[in-house]
């Protein structure tokens, strides 16, 4: 299903490219008929035979199939019998050069079937095509649900991370200020970014400063124990313009702190963040890693939310300009994210 998917988003791209396409092999495919079966055929006839029928597979096509198939206008198919006898008298009218008396009951009943073999090949590029434009659809309304638990979790960033922050904050303004500015404005950073509506513009800037700020509220709380590298290659000015889904990255840096070991001082968590311009070529690249051990805490729950709904959202909005590659053994996770900007 996923190369047939692809295939379809392929083709139809550019729909009304396809219906020219297939509409000038059907073309072509008639006239080597005609010239190896040795069939006379008048030309003119021939051209108008295909513009007219162009003309009303493209009427049905955008306008009449999705009005009665899609929207069940079914009082709509009265205009096809319109549009038939129209086309079928303005062709009569062209070939036999106004002389209608000359047309036939055979003349008549070999336009009828020409039409309706023309409509049935429309018929068959439609389908698929009405298949595509629902399928994508409904993997937006997909894609719309998962950010909306990306949203619900972020709201929900974690209470036990929220109320350990409060707490520290609280005991250390009992003993004088000290660094307490920088904490409380760090954390309503994070809060502030997590609350974010995610419809809102966002670029990747915005997400590396909740990063930071994630980070320090962290080491805030855990102080020494904790032991975390966290690196980064960027250009602020450049990655403020780049465009990116909020609180995906967070989430994945969330994850190190609910199931891997950060205390571990002979094998600290290791994170980095890089955005650079492939050489020759144009385009900037997006790295993001992570490399921790396990905790002790860790049990593997299948919550239907983070690394699967982190990859549909990428997925809806960079296609196959992203790669996000894991390992998960026994002690050990690691990641990396990379993300093509063209």
């Amino acid at each position: 299903m996923s190369l047939f998917n692809g295939m379809l988003d392929r083709i139809f791209k550019y729909p009304d490219r396809v219906l020219l396409t297939v509409w000038l092999l059907y073309a072509i495919l008639d006239f080597l008929t005609v010239i190896i079966a040795s069939i006379h055929f008048d030309l003119t006839y021939a051209l108008v035979n295909l513009v007219l029928g162009f003309a009303l597979s493209y009427i049905m096509y955008y306008f009449l199939l999705p009005r009665i198939l899609m929207k069940g206008k079914v009082r709509d198919v009265l205009w096809i019998l319109f549009l038939v006898a129209g086309i079928t008298l303005i062709k009569f009218l062209i070939i036999f050069s106004g002389d209608l008396g000359m047309v036939s009951f055979r003349v008549v009943w070999m336009e009828l079937l020409r039409v309706f073999q023309f409509q049935g090949l429309t018929l068959m590029i439609w389908i698929p095509m009405a298949y595509h434009i629902l399928l994508s659809y409904t993997r937006k309304m997909e894609v719309d649900l998962e950010q909306m638990n990306v949203l619900h979790k972020s709201i929900q960033l974690g209470p036990h991370f929220v109320l350990n922050m409060m707490n520290e904050i609280l005991s250390k303004s009992k003993v004088g200020p000290g660094s307490l500015f920088n904490e409380i404005e760090q954390f309503s950073m994070v809060l502030s970014y997590s609350y974010k509506d995610t419809k809102l513009e966002n670029s990747l800037l915005d997400e590396l400063q909740a990063i930071r700020a994630f980070i320090y509220c962290q080491r805030c709380r855990f102080g020494d124990k904790m032991q975390f590298h966290f690196g980064e290659d960027v250009s602020e000015s450049r990655i403020a313009e780049v465009p990116f889904p909020k609180m995906l990255l967070l989430t994945l840096l969330f994850d190190v702190f609910k199931h891997g070991d950060y205390v571990n001082d002979k094998f600290p968590c290791q994170v980095r963040f890089e955005f650079k311009e492939i050489e020759n070529d144009g385009s900037e690249l997006l790295c993001f890693s992570i490399s921790n051990l396990k905790g002790s805490h860790f049990e593997l729950q299948n919550s239907g939310f983070g690394i699967k709904a982190v990859i549909r959202v990428l997925h809806f909005y960079f296609g196959e300009d992203f790669r996000l590659v894991y390992t998960s053994t026994e002690d050990e996770f690691s990641l990396l994210l990379t993300i093509e900007y063209g």
